[in-house]
């Protein structure tokens, strides 16, 4: 199970084939690399990539592409992905310029759109030595000493896993009326745009987060404003 650690910005603006600029302004890591085939690589190489995995549900991971001909040939390629086990999307640089108003649903339809030869790499936790999600501790499982049947709750999500919501300010006046956040229940994150709100909201049919409204006084008491992103 993974646990968010960073969401990255899928609103920053980026330029055609500049894919790891996109996804490194998304999230500003330390030690940014020339191409994603090379940022995949350093992924390697600091034992945080998982060649050939799927990537998992319920939280944001960077995955890398290898290409294999055309004018990227030996570059590669690197996207955001985030699925919940039903729908998919994956942002790359072709969003962040607007040749894109939504995102691909399918890395199939990623691949019609690129139009090349493509192989993909895997996903990684980190992204140019920025972390993303990490390993969540499993809880230990508490003795049963009222000698009666575990209570067991349906869920459609597992163990461990966190889920994103956006919270939406209900003050009536002052700096913050009518703003909306986002947040894995760890990082909170300003939605800048109303594109991206849609996106949220299901517009674009990709994911429908729930919602929570509250206060700006209470937003900020769980996440201090100086440290949301």
């Amino acid at each position: 199970m993974w646990k968010q650690k960073v969401i990255p910005d899928v609103n920053v603006p980026g330029y055609s084939g500049g894919c790891l600029a996109y996804v490194d302004d998304g999230i500003n890591p330390p030690n940014r690399q020339p191409t994603a085939q090379v940022s995949w690589q350093h992924a390697k190489d600091m034992k945080v990539a998982h060649p050939h995995e799927e990537p998992p549900l319920h939280v944001w991971v960077a995955v890398y592409y290898e290409i294999l001909n055309g004018p990227w040939a030996g570059y590669g390629h690197v996207a955001w992905f985030y699925s919940d086990g039903v729908s998919t999307q994956i942002y790359d640089s072709e969003f962040g310029c607007g040749n894109r108003s939504v995102p691909y649903s399918s890395g199939a339809e990623m691949y019609n759109y690129m139009g090349w030869q493509m192989r993909y790499l895997g996903w990684s936790e980190a992204v140019d030595g920025k972390q993303v999600v990490a390993a969540a501790k499993e809880e230990p499982q508490k003795e049963n000493v009222s000698g009666s049947s575990p209570q067991i709750h349906n869920s459609s999500h597992q163990k461990g896993e966190i889920e994103m919501y956006l919270i939406q300010i209900v003050d009536t006046k002052g700096p913050h009326k009518g703003k909306w956040y986002v947040s894995n229940g760890v990082s909170c994150r300003y939605v800048h745009t109303p594109r991206m709100l849609d996106n949220y909201r299901n517009k674009f049919g990709q994911l429908n987060l729930r919602v929570d409204k509250m206060y700006s006084s209470e937003l900020f008491k769980e996440f201090p404003e100086n440290k949301i992103l």
